[in-house]
């Protein structure tokens, strides 16, 4: 987005960055198990059919005995991978995990498929606690969850050119590669429509850091258009967090609620009267396919 008045205030992190990044949405104050009592290393070798900690690995010193597990690479049990290039033996994935329990990720190694995983876009678990390496989702996937149990299997985006970042893809029809910070690996993600607010219910469609419209949990009460803001997912479907000089009567706050709108219909914006306009989301020629009539309601630069 090229207007600078636009700048979103704070992004929606939907993405696994190491550290907790600026502007991260309300969740309501889940928790997760103390990390100082928690502490873990790369998985050890287990025997073959063993269930640990309530998933079945079907492993035995880093091989499988079911060839339908995913792996194909080289990397044994415990060893570092890529998670793009899932270089690791059949049986196994390549997943990113917490070295010392504090629920977020910082490392990456091969752990156990579930040989009863669950698929794509279904609801998942993490065994232990959260970010231990060891889920019920698949091969190439990892269970999402950043607001509440249960989490959602997310599949991890593939190359098809090791090393060549430009060859991400995905393996699920209509989701997109999505990187979200400079530290974070890449997940796939399936775009929303900000106008038609497509998401299920109890989340809404923001733009993230990346231009990428997508969904996340709705922690919105009562705010309407111009309500002041400070996270994304505070504003409610529908709306935007903004700069807040960009929406009349918020001049001097951080941010503002404002309204999505159709640049090729009539100014509807509730602000009209004080000059509001429907300003495009996305600069000339930068829109992707599909939101080229996306627009917010913003005092003209």
């Amino acid at each position: 987005m090229t207007t600078t008045r636009l700048a979103i205030v704070l992004a929606l992190p939907l993405v696994g960055c190491i550290a907790d990044p600026i502007g991260q949405p309300d969740d309501g104050g889940s928790t997760t198990d103390d990390p100082a009592t928690t502490t873990t290393s790369s998985p050890e070798p287990m025997t073959s059919g063993t269930t640990t900690a309530g998933v079945t690995t079907g492993v035995d010193g880093g091989t499988s005995t079911d060839s339908s597990t995913g792996g194909g690479g080289t990397a044994g049990l415990g060893e570092d991978c890529e998670l793009e290039e899932q270089n690791c033996v059949e049986g196994l994935k390549c997943m990113p995990y917490s070295t010392d329990g504090s629920g977020w990720w910082n490392d990456t190694a091969c752990f156990p498929v579930d040989t009863d995983h669950v698929d794509l876009g279904e609801p998942c678990q993490w065994e232990e606690y959260p970010w231990s390496g060891y889920d019920n989702c698949g091969p190439a996937a990892v269970c999402w969850d950043i607001v509440e149990e249960p989490g959602e299997c997310k599949g991890l985006c593939q190359m098809e050119v090791p090393g060549d970042w430009d060859t991400l893809f995905c393996e699920q029809e209509g989701a997109v590669p999505y990187v979200g910070c400079q530290d974070c690996f890449c997940i796939c993600e399936f775009p929303c429509d900000p106008i038609m607010q497509d998401c299920d219910e109890g989340q809404a469609c923001f733009s993230s850091s990346y231009d990428l419209f997508l969904c996340g949990p709705d922690a919105s009460t009562d705010e309407q258009h111009g309500s002041p803001c400070e996270f994304v997912n505070i504003c409610g479907p529908g709306l935007m967090c903004i700069n807040g000089d960009a929406v009349p009567g918020c001049e001097g706050a951080t941010g503002c609620c404002s309204t999505f709108c159709e640049v090729d219909q009539p100014n509807t914006c509730p602000g009209a009267a004080m000059g509001e306009e429907c300003v495009p989301w996305y600069g000339p020629g930068e829109a992707p396919e599909g939101y080229e009539n996306v627009g917010i309601c913003s005092l003209p630069a």
